[in-house]
């Protein structure tokens, strides 16, 4: 699974948040280290949607 297919909705099982979590975050600290002169507009989107993605875990699973 990509981290872009992930099945985020209610039904999503909290079990796999210790896998999705770090997988989520590696990902944008990936992105983080792209020079800002070199981020383009998919690289911005891509960041946006881990980070909801990432919020969304977190909300749902109570995690910080």
């Amino acid at each position: 699974m990509t981290l872009g297919s992930l099945d985020l909705n209610s039904d999503y099982n909290c079990a796999s948040a210790h896998v999705d979590v770090p997988r989520i975050q590696a990902e944008l600290e990936r992105l983080a280290d792209i020079p800002s002169t070199s981020v383009n507009k998919e690289d911005e989107e891509e960041r946006n949607h881990l980070n909801n993605q990432l919020s969304f875990i977190k909300n749902k699973c109570g995690l910080r």
